[in-house]
């Protein structure tokens, strides 16, 4: 998945997370840090992740 942030372009991996119809990502700046918040996107359950070859 890709989305634009405000400070360009941010990837998330299709497996191994749950990603939810209103997912979304959003650029944080804090006077003590400066990050991504990701809203409905999480890690997916084992039983639903899919092995690298």
């Amino acid at each position: 998945m890709r989305e634009e942030s405000q400070i360009g372009a941010v990837y998330v991996p299709i497996h191994g997370v749950a990603i939810e119809e209103n997912a979304g990502i959003r650029y944080e700046k804090h006077p003590w840090i400066h990050c991504f918040e990701f809203d409905g996107i999480k890690p997916a359950p084992v039983c639903c992740v899919i092995p690298t070859p």
